[in-house]
């Protein structure tokens, strides 16, 4: 099992990036604001901020999975806004302020942190964009049905659906917690959110990969 490591400065990167931005923007304008990006989309008043070009050490995609860990974990969120704009969570305020530390897995982070390379057999990364309008559903439900939005479905069955991308309602129930109550009283919308999603985006399911690989960390 891979070890996890103290990633504190990291998210304080990501997070002073959010706060200085004013948690006004998406993740893509994030992580090109950090990366010190030259394109025409960053205004000019970012690059004289203090942040601007502090991640150009790491790769994009090593942003990206180092953001898309905060959001998992609960240091980061993002708006129910067409934009997905990131906010700092309380327990991201309490990192960036220095009163709480953050350990992420040294598998996800490869050479740039002096890692050996190793191959390790992980699930695939999860939808980000899928894992919100599956949230707005559950929410929907959850007030149409007056309860819990964690009796619909737990957040951990929502990120698995946003991972595995189960597109029949057979495939749904390989996703643990998904009996035959639920998913007669609950499982068409969010079935048919998944669809429209691999539909837009070309994708297809995943679900071959489930019970090969280690569970999605969240």
């Amino acid at each position: 099992m891979p070890h996890k490591f103290d990633a504190t400065v990291i998210a304080q990167k990501i997070l002073s990036a959010v706060a200085r931005l004013k948690e006004q923007y998406a993740s893509e304008y994030v992580i090109d604001f950090l990366m010190g990006s030259k394109s025409e989309k960053i205004l000019p008043e970012h690059r004289l901020l203090k942040t601007f070009g502090a991640g150009a050490d790491l790769s994009r995609q090593q942003w990206l999975n180092h953001l898309r860990d905060l959001i998992s974990l609960g240091y980061l969120n993002r708006s129910s806004s067409e934009n997905s704009v990131l906010f700092i969570t309380e327990k991201g305020w309490r990192v960036l302020n220095g009163k709480e530390q953050v350990w992420l897995m040294k598998s996800n982070f490869g050479n740039k942190l002096g890692v050996k390379s190793t191959r390790i057999s992980r699930a695939p990364d999860y939808e980000p964009d899928l894992l919100e309008h599956l949230k707005d559903v559950r929410n929907y439900l959850a007030s149409k049905y007056e309860t819990e939005a964690e009796e619909i479905v737990p957040y951990l069955k929502l990120h698995q659906m946003a991972t595995y991308l189960p597109n029949t309602k057979y495939d749904l129930q390989k996703i643990a917690g998904w009996d035959d109550t639920r998913l007669r009283s609950y499982g068409l919308p969010f079935l048919k959110v998944i669809l429209e999603y691999l539909e837009v985006n070309g994708l297809e399911t995943r679900m071959r990969q489930k019970g090969k690989l280690r569970p999605p960390e969240c």
